[in-house]
């Protein structure tokens, strides 16, 4: 008979500490852990987005809403602290360098994970083994914690990730088939990351002159007062939004970057997304990206169905304890017996499983675009018109009007 796990009923809260990195650069770090004697594993958390509204008492104030409610606030993704904590875990929120109220430039952060990690390690309160939750953006940031290699960090789930080609922000994947999204538009009013406000804005470079000034007169953008607004502003504000305006292409440099960042990583993750990623795809892209191109590492996909995931996020915490349970309790929560792909079947309302992605039996079928936007198995001809009515018959040389217009009287 297996022995129930202790509930922590009690928390300790340690707010906004200044943890000092390599440089000197210090990030600020939540931290809530089980009031007991002990030692105990992490789950450490670390994202662009402020650290602030991944606290328990935001999720007590706004219970978890769905994708279409007035109080879904999309940035409030780092997890349960309080289930977390409760299952025997530290749980920290950390803020990015540049960002919130930690210091330094956002982007200068090589081996900030690595430091946060090994400072974790040397906590009284730390058993040495770490791992990492959080979706969206905190997926991302696991990644790149994953590749700077510390010892101590022996998992991740990396949910919702984002892309695997050119960077967390990919442009391929944050912008697909090269069509502009203005998510980050919309992301950037709840960001904290620190910009230049406050001063006329400076002189740019003379490569990124010439690309603000082929933006400033691009009238697509001037179209859209609150873009082009941006682009006026050479980047002082909304600066994530206004790099792709300005920049609106794939970087071959960040994409040999990225197959180099595939070799390095070497931990177990369990990475998914779901269908309703599909329309803006980053998450959707990232996460099959992520599973297909690393070799070597014991790996998990999981695709969900169409119900966006609720914020604050509380889902998938079923799954996230077996996970971690495993890798940093050592218990057989019988979750590395399965196999390991799990995709939720529409229209079937159920799971089904298989060895890999894409899914081994997968026949792969070729269409073409035909007149009224539809797509057919039969390549196009050029010299062909199809008409919607009448499938694959072609109209005769000669246009005749249709009977019933035939009038003496006018055409109404």
């Amino acid at each position: 008979m297996s022995i129930a796990e202790p509930v922590y009923e009690e928390m300790i809260e340690e707010q906004d500490i200044m943890v000092p990195m390599r440089d000197g650069v210090r990030l600020a770090v939540d931290v809530y852990r089980p009031d007991a004697p002990g030692k105990s594993p992490t789950l450490y958390t670390c994202a662009v987005h402020n650290k602030d509204l991944q606290r328990p008492e935001i999720a007590e104030a706004i219970p978890p809403q769905p994708a279409y409610s007035p109080l879904w606030y999309g940035v409030v993704e780092s997890g349960d602290t309080k289930r977390f904590v409760a299952n025997g875990y530290v749980h920290i929120h950390c803020q990015l360098r540049g960002a919130g109220k930690s210091e330094g430039n956002y982007g200068e952060d090589p081996t900030d994970h690595y430091d946060m990690i090994e400072w974790i390690t040397k906590q009284p309160w730390s058993n040495g083994k770490v791992g990492m939750v959080g979706i969206s953006a905190f997926g991302g940031e696991q990644f790149r914690a994953a590749a700077q290699g510390h010892p101590a960090l022996k998992a991740i789930f990396p949910y919702d990730p984002m892309g695997a080609y050119g960077g967390m922000w990919s442009f391929r994947e944050f912008n697909p088939g090269g069509v502009i999204h203005t998510m980050m538009y919309y992301l950037f009013p709840l960001g904290t990351v620190h910009e230049p406000c406050g001063a006329p804005p400076a002189d740019l470079p003379v490569e990124e002159q010439s690309r603000w000034e082929w933006a400033i007169k691009n009238p697509d953008y001037k179209m859209y007062a609150h873009l082009w607004g941006i682009i006026t502003q050479k980047g002082q504000r909304n600066h994530g939004m206004y790099d792709i305006l300005v920049n609106p292409y794939d970087d071959p440099k960040a994409l040999v970057a990225s197959e180099e960042m595939f070799k390095k990583i070497k931990i177990p993750f369990y990475t998914g997304s779901g269908a309703y990623a599909y329309t803006y795809k980053l998450h959707w892209q990232g996460c099959q990206h992520w599973f297909q191109n690393v070799e070597g590492a014991h790996k998990k996909l999981i695709m969900n169905g169409p119900s966006h995931m609720e914020r604050p996020f509380w889902e998938m915490h079923d799954e996230i304890l077996r996970w971690y349970d495993y890798w940093l309790k050592g218990k057989d929560t019988g979750i590395m017996d399965e196999p390991p792909v799990k995709v939720w079947v529409m229209g079937e309302n159920a799971y089904r499983t298989a060895e890999d992605w894409p899914l081994p039996n997968t026949r792969w079928t070729k269409l073409y675009l035909h007149s009224w936007e539809r797509l057919k198995t039969d390549p196009h001809v050029p010299s062909k018109q199809t008409q919607a009515a009448s499938g694959n018959r072609t109209r005769s040389s000669r246009c005749r009007r249709p009977r019933r217009w035939r009038s003496s009287g006018s055409v109404t």
